[in-house]
């Protein structure tokens, strides 16, 4: 259907201004106006236009969108990376094995407690000294396992 520029605006729901700012980005247009008469469009190419403009510029926003969103990751493990070497932050795994092999350390060195303090214990029956002797032998565990950083 033929349309002239300001039928074609009432359609689209813009003003004629708008309309002509389309033909001069390349909208098509079936007879240009001139002297005062009004361009006349082919509704159906118009609107075939305008749909793939939209999509371009869709197109583009989103292209741009991923291209902000890449560069701000890239900037976010710069300064993750930067952080890392000034020791403002430290590797999760390194922080896991650090602990393991502290709690094993611990475990073991527990667990080791009733065969070093066996020979001590024999015959004792005074109950502080006994106590004193096996706290020594905790604190001791404790304090290797503090000092292996």
């Amino acid at each position: 259907m033929d349309l002239d520029t300001q039928q074609l605006s009432d359609l689209l729901g813009v003003t004629t201004h708008r309309v002509n700012q389309w033909v001069r980005e390349g909208a098509p247009v079936k007879e240009k106006g001139f002297r005062g008469r009004s361009h006349v469009f082919d509704s159906k190419e118009f609107l075939k236009w305008r749909d793939r403009i939209v999509a371009d510029n869709a197109e583009r926003l989103t292209l741009e969108e991923a291209r902000l969103k890449k560069l701000s990751a890239e900037a976010a493990i710069q300064e993750l990376e930067l952080a890392k070497r000034q020791g403002a932050v430290v590797d999760l795994e390194e922080i896991e094995q650090d602990l393991i092999n502290k709690m094993t350390l611990l475990r073991t060195g527990m667990r080791a407690i009733p065969e070093r303090v066996v020979l001590q214990l024999i015959g004792l029956k005074d109950e502080v000294k006994i106590k004193q002797i096996i706290l020594k032998e905790i604190d001791d565990v404790l304090k290797r396992a503090l000092e292996d950083e």
